[in-house]
């Protein structure tokens, strides 16, 4: 079965990005470290829809990428006992 969840996280701007949307960059690191993703109880994380980002972002001592907190709508399969899954 399909679903939609919503998700928070905190995602990591780094400098070289600073130019760009920062929807855009946070889209583009969640899509990578969530899609595929497999979470035991939630199921596996087939897409990431919307991204929200929180305007102001914290600079950690030593870092110079901005760290914002997200949140996300993810397209989640989690197969039920007895569905029939064709491959």
């Amino acid at each position: 079965m399909y679903y939609l969840a919503t998700i928070s996280d905190e995602v990591r701007i780094p400098p070289s990005r600073f130019n760009e949307k920062l929807e855009d960059v946070a889209f583009d690191s969640l899509k990578s470290t969530y899609e595929g993703l497999v979470i035991k109880g939630l199921g596996i994380i087939v897409a990431i829809l919307q991204v929200k980002v929180s305007p102001e972002g914290k600079i950690i001592p030593g870092d110079g990428a901005t760290y914002h907190k997200v949140r996300f709508d993810a397209l989640i399969y989690s197969p039920v006992e007895g569905e029939v899954i064709e491959g």
